[in-house]
């Protein structure tokens, strides 16, 4: 499979635009977060995705009193009490 590849300059204000055929491959929509990681030789760009503090899962995380906890470290911590 051929790469395609984009080139995209930053702006005066340090912006980046990706270009839509990225976001829509990605399923990137207005106001989504993404994560920006060193990588290499390179940077690694993702979609955001809240991860609980304690198991570092992503799935069923809730926030709770301003940290990110999955529902099943919730069940674990209320078993402990």
């Amino acid at each position: 499979m051929r790469q395609i590849g984009y080139v995209s300059k930053i702006d005066t204000l340090g912006r980046v635009v990706i270009p839509k055929p990225v976001r829509q491959m990605f399923n990137l929509e207005k106001e989504d977060s993404i994560e920006i990681l060193p990588k290499d030789n390179g940077l690694l760009i993702r979609k955001y995705q809240p991860t609980c503090l304690f198991c570092g899962e992503s799935d069923n995380v809730i926030t709770f009193e301003g940290v990110k906890v999955c529902e099943e470290c919730v069940k674990r911590m209320y078993k402990k009490i």
